[in-house]
């Protein structure tokens, strides 16, 4: 194959005579510093096809096996060159922390499909915010099988090297479709184009999951008297099962699942649920017009000697043939098609649909689970010899089976973070568990759906993080609960955080994310954490600001560039009941604001 040129409105890549990027050019402008590289691991060799679509150029790789055996596995390096000049080089991913200095992210190596340590879009951004040119590459949504990573050389290197792993290559090709596209110096028009080339993943099936807000757990032992004091929109009600595993017995009555979990609190306590009493729950909550989401996993945590006694096979192991925990006394079953624990699972959704018709939807527990079973194989996995499975499609497939039937009854589900954007699909929401910061990392899944910050509201410090989360990513909140405890209620000092911030969420609950590029800058960066949003009604913009340090602020200047002209501005603060204008100058197409005095938080809204 001859060097060639393939163009697309900004972007120009001349490729080598085996596929790899030679050259890139953005606005007419050389964009690399060096070659791109194109390589595989041994007894494999790799090819890649290029064509230009609308508004993106496509690659396709294709890798074949020409020695060794299937087992063996294999693996695809494909290089895309940094900047020439890589002094202002950023980089971004769909992960807490991005974007960054090309020069913290050196050496390091992010997994796609793992919520804590990696991404959760199989995409990466290069950009520099100095000459305005920017460069995506993505991978086309689809299962291959293995684990793909993003992994960056340092600021001496040589790129960002987009690899594959753990693939099984028998007797055909596995090919693997990557996209490139050219844009301004930001990430947002990168993720822009990539998300609207693949809406159907960031919005919801329900959309009447924005009208719900608020949320709480409860279980089949929560007083009536609590479901009207704090009045959640939905709720998950937890705890109503015997045993991880096990969701929906055939027994008209069984021990909650609190017993084997929380032993502690099991002494003097009668924890027998029925099926009366879960009906008697609901229409409680419904009483309370509360929607009620009951509590499922579509795989994932199972009791051990539950799972030992009923499922021996399906038990998901490591490399070393160990079983994988996660719970407590709690391990990793495989549901997978063909495997028992899989048919079972399916049963237990359709008659769980049967026994409760009456639930508004279901919140589907865990499906942040992503490893690898090498006690199973899926066909497309493949290491050192022996064959594995991607452990998270046994609950992508069990979700997508849910999906259906829920949605055909138009009801939603509500997902607890979901590792990648292919298992996010089937939620109509997503709940994010905890305030340490993880929201950052699935408010990219939500451009288009609801999220919802979730934890218990022990104390002022964990209401007002709770609170905060919500304004820098427009998610609904939690009102707290209890999942094994009677629920307490509020102390004072936590509901005067409720009473003060719930203003500002309810400003930005909803509010997509601003994709236009460079929207917002900040002065000194590195006191306040800020997001731009665009309301659903496309009718304002608003702008989520928490500062770093609660103390006198000397000055704080925010710099904002939005679509159309902004003819006035207004800022609300925790604990005030009224918007105040705002003063704000233009400078060419910039709008610019200075935030003085004691303030720690804020939204601004623009019309």
């Amino acid at each position: 194959m001859k060097d060639m040129i393939f163009e697309i409105e900004n972007l120009k890549i001349k490729t080598a005579s085996n596929g790899a990027v030679d050259e890139v050019f953005i606005n007419g402008e050389l964009f690399n510093g060096f070659p791109g590289k194109l390589s595989s691991s041994p007894g494999t060799e790799v090819s890649a096809r290029w064509q230009a679509k609308e508004k993106h150029l496509v690659c396709t790789l294709s890798l074949v096996r020409t020695s060794g055996a299937p087992e063996d596995g294999a693996a695809v390096s494909f290089r895309v060159p940094y900047q020439a000049m890589q002094y202002n080089q950023k980089i971004w991913t769909a992960r807490r922390g991005y974007p960054r200095d090309i020069w913290d992210v050196g050496g390091q190596t992010v997994y796609y499909g793992d919520i804590c340590y990696g991404t959760v879009i199989p995409a990466v951004t290069l950009y520099d915010p100095v000459t305005n040119a920017g460069l995506t590459v993505a991978k086309e949504p689809g299962r291959t099988g293995g684990r793909l990573s993003f992994r960056f050389e340092d600021y001496h290197g040589t790129g960002l090297y987009v690899e594959f792993s753990h693939l099984k290559v028998a007797d055909k090709p596995v090919e693997i479709t990557l996209l490139f596209r050219g844009h301004e110096g930001c990430w947002r028009p990168g993720l822009a184009w990539y998300s609207a080339e693949y809406r159907r993943f960031f919005e919801p099936a329900i959309k009447e999951v924005f009208s719900y807000p608020s949320f709480a757990i409860t279980n089949p032992f929560t007083e009536k008297r609590y479901l009207s004091e704090y009045r959640p929109d939905w709720v998950e009600i937890h705890n109503h099962f015997p045993n991880y595993g096990e969701y929906v017995p055939e027994e008209d009555s069984w021990t909650s699942v609190i017993a084997h979990d929380y032993p502690e609190l099991a002494e003097n306590r009668d924890l027998t649920v029925t099926r009366q009493m879960m009906h008697d729950h609901i229409a409680a909550l419904h009483e309370e017009n509360i929607r009620a989401m009951y509590y499922f996993q579509c795989s994932g945590d199972a009791l051990i000697p539950w799972a030992e006694k009923n499922f021996p096979r399906d038990i998901a192991r490591d490399a070393g043939g160990h079983m994988i925990p996660t719970w407590k006394e709690c391990i990793f079953l495989n549901a997978g098609t063909g495997n028992a624990f899989g048919d079972f699972l399916r049963n237990r959704i359709k008659r769980m649909l049967e026994v409760y018709p009456e639930i508004d939807g279901v919140f589907a527990d865990q499906i942040c689970y992503q490893t690898i079973d090498w006690a199973h194989k899926d066909g497309r996995t493949a290491a050192d010899g022996r064959e594995g499975y991607e452990y998270g499609v046994s609950i992508e497939e069990n979700l997508k089976i849910l999906a259906e039937q829920l949605h055909a009854l138009n009801k939603p589900i509500l997902g607890n973070g979901p590792f990648d954007m292919e298992c996010g699909i089937y939620t109509d929401a997503i709940m994010e568990e905890g305030v340490s910061g993880n929201f950052e990392t699935h408010k990219y899944l939500c451009l288009h759906k609801p999220m919802l910050i979730h934890s218990y509201p022990t104390s002022p410090l964990v209401a007002e993080k709770i609170m905060r989360c919500c304004i820098l990513s427009g998610a609904g909140w939690s009102f707290g609960g209890s999942s094994t405890l009677t629920y307490a209620g509020w102390t004072p000092e936590v509901e005067k955080i409720y009473n003060d911030y719930l203003p500002l969420a309810k400003a930005v609950f909803g509010a997509e994310i601003l994709l236009e590029a460079d929207p917002l800058r900040i002065t000194p960066a590195d006191m306040v954490k800020a997001e731009i949003f665009r309301s659903r009604q496309k009718k304002e913009y608003l702008i989520g600001v928490v500062f770093e340090r609660d103390t006198a602020v000397p000055g704080v200047e925010l710099s904002v560039k939005v679509p159309g002209k902004c003819t006035g501005a207004e800022i609300l603060k925790p604990g005030e009941k009224n918007w105040e204008v705002l003063p704000f100058e233009i400078q060419k197409d910039r709008i610019t604001f200075s935030l003085k005095g004691n303030i720690h938080c804020c939204v601004i809204r623009l019309f």
